[in-house]
């Protein structure tokens, strides 16, 4: 039979040409959101966006076209592109941008094309993708507003660093990945502005002047207002108008690129964030200067400014606020008013250093202090008691709790009852907000000390003190003549050393630090660097210095510094670790990458660090706690046994020893917390124990058993006499996957035998 063989061929229409990525020599600047991201600590803040584009720019290398100046808290959104690699955008809520000076980036005054893959989530409020940094050579600009896009350029002439009007070119989509093209055309005849949207013309209109695009900066406008709600992905910056051919080919490869783009199921865990106090809620408008202490039990204390009307400072009206947390920062109480002079419209004192001694209206509580007097367990708060007539009116008061904060006695007017301890000097008398302390060691052991500050000309940074147990006060002296606001820590010996804001030091943009040995008497020069140690960058604010540990009560001197760490912002919140009583700062840990500003640090149970601190332009306070490991990047640690009994017990129990102490046995289970320890059992469970069973069976193999914990491995060890000889292994125990009951059956013998259970750091 014949048979057909019949051969069949498709044919198919050749591909599509795949658009390669551009030449990043051709690209003057270059930003990718699945790398060249610079993150936090916490893996999500932004610090820095590297510039990709490698076109050779005279006087400008690459590196300096980076993104690497920070608004707000621009934070990654962790995608997965179609083919399941890893990716990332930059999310800006409304609040954030990223930039470049235009020392940096340089101007581009001739034809520019920017082409952004950008997803906007909000299409009402007026947000700037982006402008440029910098007015001079002009601004180059696009925006949402209305619902619409809107671009534009304004020259040197054009003063209006809003939201000046622009060309509206096409409705605003939202929640939607779109590629975005934005030419400027300069010529003889008239520049021209063009907008493409998914590759199709928007716009095409005349615009006024050919402006320039001086820096760079994403999310924001020029005066970091008016902040856009958008996700960006891809950002090129070319000095020259792309063709359509070039313009399509860069069109087509971020669309192919980002094509199918979604959320990545498996981000890292996202930073805990605990808002203690924020703008808006409980009948303020704005919290600011956070104060903050650990007391005897545990609690932790936190009190601000309460404003009421807005963010400004005395005389504009204002409550000394608190919460409390009895689970080191997780949870905190409602909120609480200490002194509400700024709610209560009738209020008035009198202010006789400004000659008032006919009352005024009081209007202000803030600025406050906190400290503890372990002799006693009280809680002392110093601050700023305001009024106004003709002008503010400052004072300093105080008020104490003997019960956790939970009730606070009436004001003390600090200045009568202590004839003298205002400077006769003119200028106003300040609390240095966030913590004053205790000396714990040194011959003025048990001496209070609170920070102050005279804020005229010049300022000078100082102490009050009281060796009664705040009866009395008096003024030490002057730490810095030409400091402001002023934090001081413990170190060895009972010395202090203080950590000094700029007002009028003769170097700007760095931290300036002191010494006293004689319990804030007299004080050392100040100083901004040791032969070890570089200036810290700090942008003239608050900042917060605490005593975390000594050699006598863990295993190292650890002195901990908070402050927004660059020269010119208050942004980049940082805690740096000492080990040498402040001579050097070798540990680095930024917090928070944004808008922050001022801290106050305080020693929690678990003898972690919690820091309250100002964030995103004053709009809320946080918390956050950070272990010694964490602070160091697993450098450094505390004594195993610190951190197992802060996972154990709870911060009143950690505040008593008799209770959390090694030798402590509070389930009264015959063995004391060490033992616990080692072993990895409960100590507050009494049948929670290492203990080795003996279980005969008949006929059957006898068998020993015990409890094991997970993640632990245990030795059974065997000797043939109970009251000597040597401990011999008889069968190891590999680290177990979960808490489970271990059985061993044992060989038959004719001798006494003895059995016991160990743990690997058991001898």
């Amino acid at each position: 039979m014949l048979r057909k063989l019949v051969l069949l061929v498709l044919v198919m229409a050749p591909l599509a040409p795949a658009h390669a990525q551009p030449d990043p020599a051709t690209v003057y600047a270059w930003y990718q959101g699945d790398e060249g991201l610079q993150l936090g600590a916490d893996s999500y803040g932004v610090l820095r966006w590297t510039n990709h584009g490698a076109q050779a720019v005279a006087g400008i290398s690459q590196a300096a076209r980076d993104l690497n100046r920070v608004v707000g808290a621009p934070q990654k959104l962790y995608l997965r592109r179609a083919n399941n690699a890893p990716a990332g955008a930059v999310v800006f809520d409304g609040n954030d941008g990223l930039w470049a000076a235009r020392s940096d980036f340089g101007t581009i005054a001739t034809n520019r094309t920017l082409i952004f893959y950008a997803r906007v989530q909000a299409a009402d409020n007026l947000g700037f993708l982006f402008d440029a940094s910098s007015f001079t050579g002009g601004l180059t600009r696009g925006q949402v507003k209305t619902g619409y896009w809107h671009v534009g350029v304004s020259g040197t002439t054009n003063t209006s660093y809003g939201p000046a009007l622009g060309i509206p070119t096409a409705p605003v989509v939202t929640g939607l990945w779109q590629t975005h093209a934005f030419l400027v055309l300069t010529n003889a005849s008239g520049a021209r502005l063009q907008h493409f949207i998914d590759g199709v013309l928007a716009a095409d209109a005349p615009a006024a002047t050919n402006g320039a695009l001086g820096g760079l900066i994403l999310g924001v406008n020029v005066a970091t207002q008016y902040g856009i709600q958008a996700e960006v992905a891809e950002v090129l910056v070319f000095d020259r108008a792309l063709d359509a051919a070039a313009r399509g080919s860069v069109e087509t490869y971020l669309s192919n690129k980002w094509h199918g783009v979604t959320a990545d199921p498996n981000p890292p865990p996202a930073p805990v964030i605990t808002k203690v106090f924020e703008g808006g809620k409980d009948g303020y408008a704005c919290y600011r200067i956070p104060a903050m202490v650990t007391t005897l039990r545990g609690t932790i204390i936190a009190v601000a400014d309460g404003r009421i009307s807005g963010c400004g400072d005395i005389p504009n009206p204002l409550d000394l606020v608190a919460r409390r947390s009895y689970d080191n920062g997780r949870t905190w109480t409602p909120l609480q008013v200490i002194a509400n002079y700024g709610s209560d419209p009738a209020d008035t004192d009198v202010y006789p250093h400004y000659g008032i001694t006919n009352p005024i209206p009081r209007v202000s509580a803030g600025d406050a202090a906190l400290l503890l007097d372990r002799t006693n367990g009280r809680v002392w708060v110093l601050y700023d008691n305001g009024g106004t007539s003709g002008g503010r009116k400052i004072k300093l008061e105080m008020r104490y709790s003997d019960d956790e904060g939970t009730n606070w006695s009436s004001a003390l007017d600090l200045e009568a009852l202590n004839p003298g301890l205002r400077p006769s000097s003119s200028g106003e008398f300040l609390a240095g907000p966030g913590n004053g302390i205790q000396l714990t060691t040194g011959p003025h052991a048990g001496r209070l000390i609170f920070p102050v500050y005279l804020y005229g000309s010049p300022s000078s940074s100082m102490v009050i003190y009281s060796d009664d147990h705040g009866q009395t006060w008096q003024r030490g002296g002057v730490a810095g003549l030409g400091g402001g606001e002023i934090q001081v820590a413990e170190t060895a010996g009972g010395g202090l050393l203080a950590s000094m804001r700029d007002n009028n030091f003769a170097t700007s943009g760095v931290r300036t630090f002191s010494r006293s040995s004689d319990g804030g008497l007299t004080w050392g020069e100040p100083y901004t660097s040791t032969p070890n140690q570089p200036a810290l960058p700090d942008p003239a604010c608050q900042g917060s210095i605490l005593r975390l540990t000594t050699t006598h009560d863990s295993n190292a001197s650890r002195l901990v510094f908070a402050n927004a760490a660059d020269a010119s912002s208050r942004i980049k919140m940082t805690l740096r670790l000492s080990y040498d009583e402040g001579a050097t700062w070798p540990v680095s840990h930024l917090v928070y990458a944004g808008s922050s500003a001022y801290s106050s640090l305080t020693r929690l149970a678990t003898d972690e660090v919690g820091l309250l601190y100002e964030v995103d332009n004053y709009t809320r306070i946080d918390f956050v706690r950070r272990s010694v490991e964490e602070i160091s990047g697993g450098s450094d640690a505390l004594p195993a046994y610190t951190v197992w009994a802060g996972r154990h017990f709870t911060p009143a129990q950690l505040m008593n020893p008799d209770i959390s102490g090694p030798g402590a046995d509070p389930d009264q289970d015959g063995l004391d917390n060490h033992a616990e320890f080692i072993a990895g059992t409960d100590p507050l469970n009494p049948a929670s124990k290492l203990q080795l069973n003996f279980r005969p069976r008949g006929g059957a193999l006898p068998r020993l058993s015990f409890e094991g914990q997970s993640n632990r491995s245990y030795t059974v060890q065997h000797r043939d006499a109970a009251p000597q000889g040597e401990w011999r292994r008889y069968a190891d125990i590999a680290a177990l996957a979960s808490n489970t009951a271990v059985e061993l059956d044992i060989a038959p013998t004719n001798a006494a035998g003895f059995f016991r259970v160990a743990t690997p750091q058991l001898p």
